[in-house]
């Protein structure tokens, strides 16, 4: 295999560093290679950014901001599934191996094997082509025991083992490949720097040092950073007191009560025979009681349908984004008095409009605004909270958040140890395509890094 990558998600340098002595192969790229800090997409989220690593190119040009996007037609949430974004560098690097990365279901057919990363529904075919999946037998993409959950260190480190596993099982019959360790962003965000997290990188290590007997050139990169989270900041009550953002009552709640003691005593056909007679709305709002919630949304799905007030000037999501509603009715607050409203809040660094952050024909569907704080600071879109600031408490929600540099390094026969300044995300899809000695797609945002040697450039892989 000419190049391996290994993907860390929300990898920091900042921790690493500090780890270095119980990190031997880690700290060897470190040490004998070409490594630094990796500018990532605005805001550093785990979907766009891995999206924008692969494809060269920014947000603006994939439809792919965040995690989810409102549907202002639908008056819904709708998570991105964008596995089906063509132009990713193993489109153009033949016989290929990818292994986990996000954003990749579904999963696309390419020359090679592609087994798709979080998120990725429960059921359905995560791996092409098809006639590879028997041989993914107890393979999973997701975790049987949910972020935060009893034995979830445990559940992170076998699935750290798997993807190695997996990856290494097939790599000697590929010129190509990646395999992407995705749980470590959850160990970070919910552990810090404790024990667990060490042992969990120790494990990464030791699988990256396996995997650099198989490669001739290894990457590690990481789709954004990650550090102590300070506070969270609330945008909801900012946007609620100008009349830019309403939500509304909770609906139903006698029918929620029967509805969860029929639940507890029913059979499974009761309830299907419920889900054909009972309204709609009375269902949504069951649901809102009954699906799970995932930290980084703002509400499941249906919870947004059925809370927003779809009236509303403004859509906040967590993270900093805030939508302006093409539906508003009329009358209420212009974005220039939301953009006001959330500039005097503490701790807001800027706020940044699209066109200042995105460029390509799908800036059309991108936040209008975003909402950049200091380090350490997160900000959430909590609906029915009259808090805007608060600190983290650990044991139930994240202790550590998002930074804009997560890392990048290259070592092996083909890499010219030497020290670079000024590495983006978007420009580690030119770089390892230099490898192969593809040229740069003209549609691709970043540029090649100088990261080979002269006697490499050019050479048939």
């Amino acid at each position: 295999m000419k190049v391996a990558v290994v993907g860390l998600d929300s990898a920091d340098w900042s921790l690493l560093d500090r780890w270095l002595h119980h990190l031997p192969h880690i700290a060897q790229i470190r040490r004998d290679g070409v490594s630094g800090p990796l500018a990532s997409t605005r805001p550093p989220v785990t979907i766009p950014a891995w999206k924008s690593y692969s494809t060269g190119k920014n947000p603006g040009k994939l439809g792919i901001f965040w995690f989810a996007h409102p549907d202002f037609e639908e008056q819904r949430l709708r998570i991105n599934l964008p596995g089906g974004i063509g132009g990713n560098l193993w489109d153009f690097i033949p016989n290929s191996l990818v292994v986990n990365t996000p954003g990749t279901f579904p999963p696309r057919l390419i020359d090679g094997v592609l087994i798709a990363g979080f998120p990725c529904p429960e059921g359905q075919p995560f791996a092409t082509p098809e006639s590879i999946l028997p041989q993914l037998s107890g393979y999973r993409v997701n975790t049987r025991i949910p972020p935060g959950g009893p034995g979830y260190p445990d559940e992170a480190m076998e699935l750290i083992s798997m993807r190695f596993d997996t990856f290494l099982r097939f790599a000697p019959r590929f010129d190509f490949g990646q395999v992407t360790i995705f749980v470590i962003d959850e160990l970070h965000h919910l552990y810090g720097s404790d024990s667990v997290v060490l042992d969990a990188w120790r494990l990464i290590d030791e699988g990256i040092g396996r995997v650099m007997a198989v490669a001739d050139n290894v990457v590690l990169v990481s789709d954004h950073g990650s550090g102590p989270l300070k506070h969270f900041l609330n945008v909801v009550p900012a946007l609620k007191e100008i009349g830019a953002f309403r939500v509304r009552g909770r609906p139903w709640k006698g029918a929620l009560a029967v509805a969860d003691r029929l639940h507890a005593i029913s059979p499974p056909g009761v309830h299907r025979a419920v889900e054909r007679v009972v309204p709609r709305k009375v269902r949504d709002a069951a649901r809102t009681r009954l699906a799970p919630m995932e930290h980084w949304l703002a509400s499941t799905p249906d919870q947004f349908r059925v809370r927003v007030d779809w009236t509303s000037t403004a859509i906040p999501l967590n993270q900093g984004l805030v939508y302006r509603n093409p539906a508003a009715a009329r009358g209420g607050p212009l974005m220039s008095e939301v953009e006001t409203a959330l500039r005097g809040l503490p701790s807001v660094a800027r706020v940044w409009r699209r066109d200042e952050l995105y460029s390509g024909p799908l800036l059309k569907n991108a936040p209008e605004l975003w909402v950049e704080t200091d380090a350490g600071v997160e900000v959430a879109a909590r609906f029915d909270d009259a808090w805007i600031t608060r600190r983290p408490e650990k044991g139930r929600e994240w202790i550590v958040n998002h930074r804009q540099h997560g890392i990048y390094g290259f070592l092996g026969q083909d890499v010219e140890p030497q020290k670079l300044d000024g590495a983006a995300i978007y420009d580690m899809c030119p770089t390892i395509l230099s490898f192969y000695g593809i040229p740069t797609p003209a549609t691709v945002d970043g540029r090649p890094l100088p990261v080979l040697r002269k006697t490499a450039m050019g050479r048939p892989t």
